[in-house]
C-alpha cells in the first residue's frame, strides 16, 4: 500500500553533469533545489553548486518544454539573475535551497505533475567517472540502458471515508518463490499413493471340542462316514473321464453345424441363381413375342425403310417361289402364261407398297415441317449451373423468347391457316389474304410468284372451284411458302440460329455421294464393316437394286442385339461386336456358315444364334459358332471342347474362323486400335479387374466322419 504524495521528486539528468561539470568543480558539492508551482506541488532536482540560474533554465525548458524567456525564478518573492549561482545562495545544513518557479506567459503554465511529460528514456548515456590513472582525472563511460518498463496493472484499493485518500493494491514485479518440491517430482507415484504395509499376525485363540462321554451325548445322525476307496491309476482315471470322446462329439456337432450352415447358403445362392435364369427365360421370350409383334405391325402397316424393305424381300421370296412352282408344274404356252400373270401380280403388289410409301413419305414430311416450325418458334433455352448461399449447386432454367422466334409463331400460324382444308370458304381466303399482306415488303422472285399463285386461288375459290379440285395449287402455295420461310434474306433472319446449328454440324461431317452428286453427313451413308469408303449414299442405294438385292435385315438385327446384350452381362473388353452392323451379321450367317446350324443344319433363322466358340473369349467373326438356340446353350456349358467334338467338326470351325478374318480384316485392324486407346482409359482397369461370379463357399469341405 503506498500514500500518493503531493510532491513530484526528480533526479538530476546525467545531461546536465555533462554540460556543467570541469575539471575544476570535479569534487563539487551537490545542491538539492525545490521548485515550488503554482499549483502548490513541489518539483525537486539535483545540480552542482557552480552551476548557474541560466543554466537552470536551460534544463528546465527540457523538463516542462516551456520557451526560455517565459520561466520566472524566485527567492522570497524576488527575481533571480541568470548570472547567480546557486553556491552563492546560503545552503544551510542539507545543501537545501527553495525556489518558486513562475511562468510569464499565461499559455505556457508551469505544473510539477507535467515535469518530463515529453520525456523519453535514451538508449546509450555517458558517465564521468572519476580515475586517478586519467591526467585528467576521470573519464567518460558509454552505458546502455534497457527498458525494462512495463504497465502496472490496477488491482483496486481503498478509499479513506474522512481524508478521502486513496489506497492502492501494490503490483510486484517480482515472481512467486522456487517452490520447496520441484515440479516433476510432484508427478511421481509416492506423492499419489499411499504406501501401505501389509503384516500377517497368527494371534492364539481358544476352541471348544466337544465329544460323547458318560455324562454328555451327542447324536450322531449328520456324522459323514468316509471309507477309502480303491486305488485308481491315471490311465484308468482318464479312461472314465472319455476325454477324447467327448472332443469327437463336439467336433462332430460342429461340423454338422457348418455343413448345415453352408448348405444354407448354397442353397439361397441356388434359388437364386434358378430365380435369375427363369427371369431370364421369361424376359427372353416376352422380347421373341414383342419382336414377332413389332414384325407384324411393320408388315401390316409399315413406316420405316426397315419395314419396307421386309416387305420387297417377302415380295421376292414368293416370286421365287412361284418361279419355281411355275417351272415345275407347266410347260409350253401355260408356262409362259403363268409367267404373265405373275408379273403382273408382282406389278400389283410393289405398285401398292410403293404407294403407300409415298403416302408415308408425305406425312413424314408434314411431321418434318411441322418440326421445323416448332424449333424456329419454340423459345431459346438454356441450364444455367449456379451455386447457392449453401455452397450447393442447382440448375437454372432459363427461356429467352426473342423477336426471331416470335416471328417463327406467326409463321407457324399461317402455314396451318392455308394447310387446314376443313375450313369454310372465307376462312380461306382470310388466311391466302394473310400470307400476301405478310409478303407486301418483299419484292424477289419467289414472293412475286407466291402473290401470284394466291391471286390465281383467290379468283378460282371465287368461281366455285372445290377443294380436292385447287389441292395442286395450294400444294405448290405451301411448298413456296416454305421455301420463303426458309429463305434467310427472305424471314427475317428466322432460321440462322437453325443454319448455324446446322452448319456447325456439318461443318466436319460432309461426304461426296457420286450417285446423286450432293455433300450429306455421314447418317446418310450406309456404314457396315465392308465399306472403307462413302461413296453412295442409302437413298441412292434404296433406289438402284441391281447390285444389292432385297433382303429382310430383321432377323440379324435381333441376333445382333442378342450378341451385344450378351457380351455386356459378361462384361467383355472387346468392341466388335458393336462395331459390326446387322448387314455384317447377314454376311456372317449367309456367306461363312451359309445360313444353317453347324450341328443340326437347322435353318430357321429366328432360331439360329451366333454364340462363342471359346466361352472365356470375347465374342467376334472368328471366335463365334452358328447354332440352334437348344444347342448354344448346351455348348457354353462345355469345358473342355476336345472332349464333346471330333477332329472334323474343329477343322470346319476352324476354316470358318480363318476365312471371317479374311473377311472382317478391317474390323480385326480396328479392334486392335480401340484396344491400345482403351489402355488409356480409366474404366479400362475396371474391366480388365472383372471376377465372373463364385458361388458362396465353393470350396466348403465335407468331412466323412461327420455323422
Amino acid at each position: 500500500m503506498g500514500e500518493s504524495s503531493e510532491s513530484v521528486s526528480t533526479v538530476g539528468t546525467s545531461d546536465y553533469l555533462r554540460k556543467t561539470a570541469t575539471s575544476e568543480d570535479a569534487h563539487s558539492r551537490m545542491v538539492t533545489v525545490k521548485f515550488a508551482t503554482n499549483d502548490g506541488k513541489v518539483f525537486t532536482q539535483s545540480y552542482t553548486e557552480q552551476t548557474t540560474i541560466k543554466e537552470i533554465k536551460l534544463i528546465l525548458v527540457d523538463v516542462f518544454g516551456v520557451p526560455r524567456d517565459s520561466i520566472v525564478i524566485k527567492k522570497d518573492k524576488s527575481h533571480i539573475t541568470d548570472d547567480k549561482r546557486l553556491n552563492q545562495f546560503q545552503l544551510g545544513d542539507y545543501n537545501i535551497l527553495e525556489f518558486e518557479l513562475v511562468s510569464t506567459k499565461l499559455d505556457y503554465a508551469i505544473s510539477a505533475e507535467d515535469a518530463y511529460e515529453r520525456f523519453s528514456m535514451p538508449d546509450i548515456i555517458t558517465v564521468r567517472v572519476d580515475d586517478s590513472d586519467e591526467e585528467e582525472g576521470y573519464r567518460d563511460v558509454v552505458v546502455e540502458i534497457i527498458d525494462c518498463t512495463i504497465n502496472k496493472p490496477f488491482l483496486g484499493g481503498y478509499i479513506h471515508k474522512e481524508s478521502g485518500l486513496e489506497y492502492h493494491h501494490g503490483y510486484s514485479q517480482t515472481g512467486p518463490p522456487k517452490p520447496k518440491v520441484p515440479p516433476e517430482n510432484k508427478n511421481h507415484r509416492d506423492t499419489q499413493t499411499y504406501f501401505l504395509r501389509n503384516r500377517l499376525l497368527d494371534t492364539s485363540y481358544a476352541r471348544a471340542t466337544q465329544m460323547t462321554n458318560e455324562e454328555v451325548w451327542i447324536p450322531n445322525v449328520t456324522d459323514k462316514i468316509l471309507t477309502a476307496g480303491p486305488y485308481e491309476t491315471a490311465e484308468e482315471w482318464e479312461k472314465r473321464r472319455a476325454i477324447e470322446k467327448k472332443v469327437r462329439t463336439i467336433q462332430r456337432y460342429f461340423r454338422a453345424w457348418k455343413i448345415r450352415k453352408a448348405l444354407k447358403e448354397l442353397s439361397a445362392e441356388y434359388k437364386k441363381r434358378i430365380c435369375l435364369e427363369q427371369e431370364m427365360i421369361r424376359f427372353n421370350l416376352e422380347d421373341d413375342a414383342n419382336r414377332k409383334k413389332r414384325e407384324l405391325i411393320g408388315k401390316v402397316f409399315p413406316r420405316t425403310k426397315a419395314d419396307f424393305c421386309m416387305l420387297f424381300a417377302m415380295v421376292d421370296r414368293w416370286k421365287k417361289a412361284e418361279i419355281k412352282r411355275i417351272c415345275n408344274s407347266y410347260s409350253g404356252p401355260a408356262k409362259i402364261t403363268a409367267f404373265y400373270l405373275l408379273l403382273d401380280k408382282e406389278v400389283q403388289m410393289l405398285r401398292a407398297i410403293e404407294n403407300h410409301r409415298q403416302q408415308i413419305k408425305k406425312d413424314i414430311k408434314v411431321q418434318k415441317d411441322r418440326e421445323f416450325f416448332r424449333i424456329i418458334g419454340n423459345p431459346i433455352a438454356w441450364n444455367n449451373h449456379y451455386k447457392d448461399w449453401t455452397d450447393q449447386y442447382k440448375d437454372l432454367y432459363i427461356e429467352m423468347d426473342t423477336l426471331e422466334t416470335q416471328q417463327g409463331h406467326e409463321y407457324y400460324k399461317i402455314f396451318l391457316s392455308i394447310s387446314d382444308e376443313n375450313v369454310d370458304l372465307e376462312d380461306r381466303l382470310q388466311a391466302l389474304l394473310n400470307v400476301k399482306l405478310l409478303l407486301h415488303d418483299h419484292n424477289c422472285q419467289l414472293s412475286n410468284e407466291l402473290v401470284s399463285l394466291i391471286d390465281r386461288a383467290c379468283e378460282l375459290m371465287v368461281r366455285g372451284l372445290t377443294n380436292k379440285q385447287l389441292d395442286m395449287l395450294m400444294k405448290r402455295i405451301q411448298g413456296l411458302l416454305m421455301k420463303h420461310i426458309k429463305t434467310p434474306e427472305c424471314s427475317f433472319g428466322v432460321t440462322n440460329r437453325l443454319l448455324r446449328v446446322k452448319e456447325k454440324l456439318m461443318q466436319n461431317d460432309l461426304f461426296y455421294c457420286n450417285r446423286c452428286q450432293k455433300l450429306k453427313s455421314h447418317a446418310d451413308f450406309a456404314i457396315h464393316s465392308g465399306v472403307d469408303k462413302l461413296k453412295v449414299c442409302i437413298t441412292c442405294s434404296w433406289d438402284d437394286r441391281v447390285m444389292e438385292p432385297w433382303f429382310d435385315l430383321a432377323p440379324y438385327r435381333f441376333m445382333l442385339r442378342l450378341i451385344r446384350r450378351e457380351e455386356r452381362t459378361k462384361q467383355s473388353p472387346s468392341s466388335v461386336a458393336f462395331i459390326l452392323q446387322d448387314k455384317d451379321i447377314h454376311n456372317i450367317v449367309i456367306n461363312i456358315w451359309h445360313g444353317h446350324s453347324a450341328i443340326s443344319e437347322n435353318n430357321d433363322v429366328y432360331n439360329l444364334r451366333l454364340c462363342r466358340w471359346f466361352r472365356d473369349l470375347p465374342w467376334a467373326p472368328w471366335n463365334c459358332v452358328l447354332l440352334s438356340l437348344e444347342e448354344s446353350k448346351a455348348h457354353l456349358k462345355i469345358d473342355k471342347l476336345e472332349e464333346v467334338y471330333d477332329n472334323h467338326f474343329f477343322c470346319r470351325v476352324f476354316n470358318k474362323h480363318e476365312l471371317a478374318k479374311t473377311h472382317f480384316r478391317a474390323v480385326l485392324k480396328l479392334e486392335e486400335h480401340f484396344q491400345e486407346f482403351g489402355e488409356y482409359d480409366t474404366k479400362w482397369n475396371e474391366i480388365k479387374k472383372f471376377v465372373d461370379f463364385v458361388a458362396v463357399n465353393s470350396k466348403t469341405k465335407v468331412f466323412l466322419s461327420c455323422h
